[in-house]
């Protein structure tokens, strides 16, 4: 039967939605608080094409996204690259690519070496994640690795992503991220292959957008809900400009997102997912001139370091079309009250700028042609102990009202691919998945 929908968030999963919920009829709304589709997918412009804000890149075994891109006659535009790793380590940049690599660390001792291959190797062949839910990443590298591989690799990484709440990772996240890239490699032992779509990852939600509202979906941009409130005939979303109900709403954002506009949920309910903490993002990218080291991904290991991550874009897929400048990107994670997070962008440009100089002491800022700078206050959540039992269900307290957003993701970790997958979970628990997919 026919229903009106209406979905919060025009991000990977609220365009997985609505695609669906419009494939199969129904009639429906999208409420998004920005200009366009695509979340953190969200571009910019770079040389004479696109460029991502945030960097993005798919893994072999990304299939939902892969699936909408053949969908949408973007398959020649997906170009599956060989990646490069590097890792900072005392002001030294060590090549950290592939098993060979590793053997080379010297950092280590060799018998740290050869015991952090065994246990790679042995978390990549376990299926079963339920007992490492009781122990923290810490402990379960501690034990497999020892404690010089968890000092000098693991734990400088771990800080770099969760800030002063690293300790309380599960191991099931670390299993899940060690799994995932090992399926990755090529089978010659080399590095991994990633996939990046030439002119952007946006293009995709573009695409899809429009697709949608060729089947008569209504897109509210520049829409902030403010209310969900239950009524006798559905639910009722209140925002600046209007007032709408549904028969049912799905609400993509974050959690304290969701929290602040549904009022109406039940105490204890908000209270078990306001403890759900998250970690936010800043990331700048500079148009280079030239290039700054031969590896898309360089690990930053200095606690001194106002980054932790150099992505040099152009190691990973290079495009004439970005023209005479090379996109480098530096991340940060971080707490949403720690001050780079609130300064001005100008302020972080100086703090970021300044420490790249003394870690490529041949780079000069003068070779800046270009820079911006993106931030977003709920871009990684904390995965910790006995998650699965923490995980909210898509279905919440109030009936027609469903949760998916990206603490749902688990034991992968979020990105644009698990976005898709948990909206097309959710649409068959309700029994909305269309047939071209089901």
């Amino acid at each position: 039967m026919k229903k009106r929908y209406a979905i919060v968030g025009g991000g990977a999963a609220g365009c997985t939605l609505a695609w669906h919920l419009t494939n199969n009829g129904h009639e429906l709304h999208v409420f998004e608080k920005e200009n366009g589709l695509g979340g953190l997918a969200c571009d910019m412009p770079f040389g004479t094409t696109r460029l991502d804000r945030f960097y993005h890149h798919i893994f072999t075994s990304d299939t939902h996204i892969q699936a909408f891109i053949e969908r949408l006659g973007l398959a020649d535009k997906l170009h599956w690259c060989s990646s490069s790793v590097g890792f900072e380590h005392r002001n030294r940049i060590y090549p950290f690519t592939t098993p060979v690599d590793l053997l080379r660390f010297t950092p280590l001792s060799l018998l740290s070496r050869l015991r952090v291959g065994l246990a790679v190797l042995k978390m990549r062949r376990r299926e079963s994640y339920a007992d490492l839910e009781k122990i923290t990443a810490e402990d379960l590298i501690i034990r497999e690795m020892g404690e010089p591989a968890y000092r000098v690799l693991w734990e400088p990484l771990l800080r770099s992503k969760f800030g002063d709440r690293y300790r309380e990772v599960s191991a099931v996240w670390f299993w899940g991220k060690v799994k995932l890239r090992g399926g990755t490699r090529s089978k010659k032992g080399a590095g991994e292959c990633l996939g990046y779509l030439k002119d952007g990852w946006a293009q995709i939600y573009e695409r899809m957008g429009d697709e949608i509202a060729s089947r008569g979906a209504i897109f509210h941009f520049h829409e902030i809900v403010k209310t969900i409130e239950p009524v006798n005939s559905g639910l009722r979303i209140i925002t600046r400009s209007c007032t709408e109900e549904f028969d049912r709403v799905i609400v993509t954002p974050s959690i304290p997102t969701f929290l602040e506009i549904t009022p109406s949920l039940p105490d204890d309910y908000k209270t078990a997912l306001g403890r759900i903490p998250y970690q936010a993002n800043i990331t700048m990218v500079l148009g280079v001139k030239r290039s700054l080291s031969p590896y898309y991904w360089l690990n930053i290991t200095d606690p001194a370091s106002p980054f932790v991550a150099v992505i040099e874009h152009t190691n990973l897929f290079r495009d004439p079309d970005y023209g005479d400048l090379i996109p480098v990107y530096l991340s940060r994670y971080l707490s949403e009250d720690h001050p780079f997070f609130t300064m001005r962008a100008p302020q972080v440009k100086e703090l970021f700028v300044a420490h790249l100089e003394q870690l490529f002491p041949g780079f000069d800022r003068d070779e800046i042609g270009s820079f911006t700078y993106s931030k977003a206050p709920y871009a990684q959540p904390v995965i910790g102990l006995d998650y699965s039992g923490i995980k909210p269900s898509y279905q919440t307290p109030i009936p027609g009202l469903y949760l998916c957003t990206m603490v749902q993701i688990y034991p992968e970790d979020r990105g644009m691919n698990y976005s898709m997958k948990i909206a097309e979970d959710l649409l068959l628990h309700i029994g909305e998945l269309d047939q071209m997919t089901a």
